[in-house]
């Protein structure tokens, strides 16, 4: 079975939290300086599949050399360019396996080029930065660089919702914030399957306090389901839940 959660929160009002930090916020791309700089870079590894998780590309601002890691589960690939001539691409062998959930890697660039992942004393890339490029690019699902909150945050308006990944198993944590009267709606969904909905009356909640939540997921061979506790359903005013069986 193949079960890939994402959590959809839209509220109905303008909605922020206390302090939105820009850094805390996951992207799918991001510009940054690098050179002579150490990166905490926080990604999102889920538990099943074996998409491309994160790509590096440095380009040199004064000579022609580039370069392009990207890191999947069990494997890296690099590839280099210089002028028009562009490297075979060579990979690398992951030979520990990524922890799943939110991961943190450490991106250094001085006279080596390193990436690493702290939490499980594992180095994914050390070599030398032949490139000396001062920015670099980052791809990824939901990434942030360097936010120093042990959380990441999300904006959501009424035109503007957040999709957040879940893993398939254990609880996740959230919290709503906002400057006036909202009233969430909250999908957890996957494709293509409906098995649960609840709805209730709409009920706006009060500005500048935080309201608490908990999805709980599991899966095993047949079934795998993302619930709400019923003493937090009341927050929201539409929830649904989808399931994709295999």
């Amino acid at each position: 079975m193949r079960l890939k959660a994402a959590l959809v929160i839209m509220l109905f009002g303008t909605v922020s939290c206390l302090q939105l930090l820009d850094e805390c916020m996951p992207k799918n791309f991001i510009d940054t300086h690098v050179k002579g700089s150490e990166m905490k870079l926080r990604v999102w590894v889920p538990e099943i599949g074996d998409a491309s998780l994160l790509t590096l590309i440095s380009e040199s601002d004064w000579t022609s050399m580039a370069r392009k890691i990207e890191i999947w589960k069990n494997v890296i690939t690099v590839q280099t360019q210089d002028g028009h001539t562009v490297s075979p691409e060579h990979e690398l062998p992951i030979q520990k396996s990524l922890p799943h959930g939110w991961v943190n890697f450490m991106v250094t660039s001085n006279e080596n080029f390193t990436v690493t992942v702290p939490d499980v004393n594992l180095t994914l890339i050390d070599v030398q930065d032949v490139v000396q490029g001062n920015y670099i690019v980052i791809i990824g699902s939901s990434v942030t660089v360097n936010c120093m909150l042990p959380t990441n945050q999300w904006e959501v308006s009424t035109h503007q919702n957040a999709i957040i990944p879940l893993s398939p198993n254990g609880s996740h944590d959230f919290s709503l914030f906002s400057r006036t009267p909202y009233a969430p709606m909250l999908t957890i969904s996957n494709l293509p399957w409906l098995f649960d909905d609840f709805k209730s009356e709409p009920q706006l909640l009060f500005p500048f306090s935080s309201y608490n939540f908990t999805v709980d997921c599991a899966i095993d061979e047949k079934l795998g389901s993302c619930y709400i506790p019923v003493s937090e359903k009341r927050l929201f005013i539409y929830c649904i839940y989808l399931l994709n069986f295999a």
